[in-house]
């Protein structure tokens, strides 16, 4: 509950929004629940730079979530908040 208020509060405001989860099974959990896509290791590079590209470059996607993938040698500079 805590997440989405926090998603919630900062996609009003407009922010680009990062979330980490480790726990994969938690991390499709909070994915569905919230609406968002998310990134893990079973997820193939094609579609990790659409959705990457999409929330870098557009308005359609605002909020993303990683697995431990993310931890490292990402680059998006627009995004403002990580949960």
């Amino acid at each position: 509950m805590a997440c989405d208020a926090l998603k919630r509060l900062h996609e009003a405001r407009g922010d680009k929004i990062i979330i980490f989860c480790n726990h994969i099974f938690s991390l499709k959990e909070y994915a569905i629940r919230l609406k968002i896509p998310y990134i893990c290791g079973e997820v193939d590079d094609r579609e990790r730079m659409n959705i990457i590209a999409h929330f870098r470059d557009g308005n359609e996607i605002n909020t993303i979530i990683f697995s431990e993938v993310g931890d490292t040698s990402i680059d998006i500079p627009n995004a403002n908040v990580i949960i």
